[in-house]
């Protein structure tokens, strides 16, 4: 064999061991895909569940939403309706208080009523008890005048008991009144006219637009009581009560009427002042 017959035979020996290792190795590629597919596949299987699960929460927390949601709705259309029916219930009240007014009023003018019929009787049984006393000093009287007085004296009697039944029932009329007066919180001395009654007082701390003074519901003041402060006897403004005490009461300076500082220790004349 020639030298050119022997490379030929080595060159092709090295290109068969050339093809046999480059078969090998696809062969190994293949292999390698193969098995990196199927990881690919398996992780792809993975995130799809995981993007299953999520998209449940999704919807969970959705539908959780939409409950809240109307349960916000129906608290609300609770809380609406509790408020109308709070003012209706407050207009009751507004009505059945103007009614109590009118009642008071008319049953304190029952009782001047009955005051003033009192008073007649009483000067009736006593025009009736000088009668009898005239009667019982003349001894000169005939015997009919005599049976006329024991009359008299009868018919006043029983005007005394009728006086004395008439007496026990203004007297529980004017308990129920001053009972009916007390539940709003007044007395028979309250003015009917929002007038505040003659006191005099003097503040006792100042606080912004608010005065407190030394004069309360004790003294017969209210709120809606407007009353005057005086320094060294200048006015120098006026007061609207808003809150009272026993003793004591808190008013907002009105505008319009301010004419100076007003100080601790300065006067408070009411209206009636």
């Amino acid at each position: 064999m020639t030298t050119l017959g022997k490379f030929f035979v080595v060159a092709i020996f090295a290109i068969s061991i050339a093809f046999f290792a480059l078969s090998v190795a696809a062969f190994s590629t293949q292999k390698d895909l193969k098995k990196l597919n199927t990881e690919k596949e398996s992780q792809l299987a993975a995130l799809s569940t995981q993007r299953q699960n999520l998209q449940d929460e999704v919807d969970a927390l959705k539908e959780k939403v939409a409950h809240e949601r109307m349960a916000r709705v129906s608290i609300v259309a609770s809380r609406e309706s509790m408020l109308r029916m709070s003012q209706d219930s407050l207009r009751r009240k507004q009505q059945e208080l103007a009614n109590t007014n009118v009642s008071l009023g008319e049953a304190i003018a029952e009782v001047s009523k009955k005051e003033e019929t009192l008073q007649s009787y009483l000067a009736e049984v006593t025009s009736l008890r000088e009668e009898i006393r005239s009667i019982q000093l003349t001894t000169s009287e005939t015997h009919n005048n005599l049976v006329g007085a024991i009359d008299a004296y009868n018919e006043a009697t029983g005007a005394k008991n009728r006086l004395e039944e008439t007496s026990k029932q203004l007297t529980a009329l004017l308990a129920k009144a001053e009972n009916l007066l007390a539940n709003q919180g007044l007395t028979v001395h309250t003015p009917l006219d929002k007038t505040p009654p003659k006191v005099l007082g003097v503040v006792k701390e100042i606080s912004g637009a608010h005065v407190e003074i030394t004069i309360g519901s004790d003294d017969g003041i209210r709120k809606g009581h407007e009353v005057d402060i005086f320094s060294n006897d200048s006015y120098i403004g006026r007061i609207v009560i808003e809150k009272t005490f026993p003793d004591a009461a808190i008013g907002k300076l009105m505008k319009g009427y301010t004419r100076g500082i007003i100080r601790k220790g300065d006067e408070v004349h009411t209206n009636a002042s």
